[in-house]
């Protein structure tokens, strides 16, 4: 009972946790174990209306070995995303660094804190989840190169030392069209984009 308020986080598999010890007026945090087999939280409110108010939403985040467990160093938090009133449930992918992994590698019971901080809906609404703003980039270089690599596969070197490339006018209509059929027939479309950065002209 977080101040008359319940709150809960599963990890699929596992009994749900409900034992957040208090750190201050707005803020829980829980330790979780065997963090190396983590790959989603399931953060959710039980009861009708569990926030005092739906003005409010809780924010979680996540601190690993790597991190300081301290909320007072909040940047040393990943934040995950919210649950209100209106939304009493949501899933969060976990994506461990590389760091981190080497680090549960060394544990014998590696662990994570899971911390939750009760703050106002404007507050949430410019927080940006953890991983987001560099998957979006990671997906948007892949775009980029599939792109290149499409104009390359028609490039007619130009200049003294075919540093310029020609392309028919309508290449860049052609590659669009064949990217949305790509994208509908091939559901992984998507996760290739991120892995590879680039895709081969089919």
């Amino acid at each position: 009972l977080l101040s008359g308020v319940m709150l809960g986080v599963l990890v699929p598999g596992r009994i749900p946790v409900y034992s957040f010890e208090q750190v201050s007026n707005n803020q829980w945090v829980v330790t979780l174990e065997a963090a190396h087999t983590i790959r989603e939280l399931v953060f959710y409110l039980v009861g009708d209306a569990p926030l005092a108010s739906n003005d409010m939403a809780a924010a979680m985040f996540i601190a690993s070995p790597c991190n300081a467990f301290s909320l007072e160093a909040m940047s040393s938090w990943r934040y995950l995303g919210t649950i209100s009133n209106q939304s009493p449930s949501a899933v969060f992918h976990v994506r461990w660094t590389e760091e981190e992994l080497e680090a549960f590698t060394r544990m014998g019971n590696p662990v994570i804190q899971v911390g939750v901080s009760l703050e106002s809906a404007l507050t949430v609404a410019s927080m940006v989840p953890d991983g987001f703003l560099s998957n979006e980039h990671h997906f948007a270089r892949g775009i980029a190169r599939d792109l290149f690599n499409y104009m390359q596969s028609f490039a007619r070197p130009m200049g003294p030392s075919g540093e310029m490339i020609a392309v028919s006018s309508d290449v860049l209509d052609r590659w669009y069209t064949r990217f949305c059929e790509k994208f509908e027939r091939d559901p992984v479309f998507r996760r290739r984009l991120h892995s590879s950065g680039s895709s081969q002209r089919t």
